[in-house]
């Protein structure tokens, strides 16, 4: 939680309960009608069939994004994330909620954010 809290940790179940697909829900920080579904890779085009079935006559385009947004996973302080969050608008992050004594953050950013030696910055 807090001001940066960009996503959720969900899955989704089939008819009995069984897990198909976990991953985060995101929304878009600068598109706030815009949500993000990030799952496994080789899981994307089998979740986009199964939200495709549910979502009947609502204007929702269901599309695979992976071209312009790429996952990070990185070990840091929760201000550092703050504080790289404030100098990047268009970053999205969250603190993995899987591991909570983990320093651990993701962030969700456009696939043509250049690398450095440290993320956070």
């Amino acid at each position: 939680s807090g001001p940066h809290h960009h996503a959720q940790y969900t899955a989704m179940l089939n008819h009995m309960g069984r897990v198909l697909f976990e991953g985060f829900l995101w929304r878009n920080r600068l598109r706030g009608d815009e949500l993000l579904l990030e799952v496994q890779g080789p899981y994307a085009r089998d979740v986009q069939l199964h939200c495709a079935k549910y979502k009947a006559r609502a204007r929702v385009d269901i599309k695979i994004v992976s071209d312009r947004w790429r996952v990070w996973t990185v070990w840091e302080e929760r201000e550092d994330m703050e504080r790289f969050l404030e100098k990047h608008p268009f970053a999205m992050g969250i603190r993995d909620c899987r591991a909570p004594s983990w320093s651990l953050s993701r962030y969700l950013l456009p696939a043509d954010f250049q690398r450095t030696t440290t993320l956070p910055n």
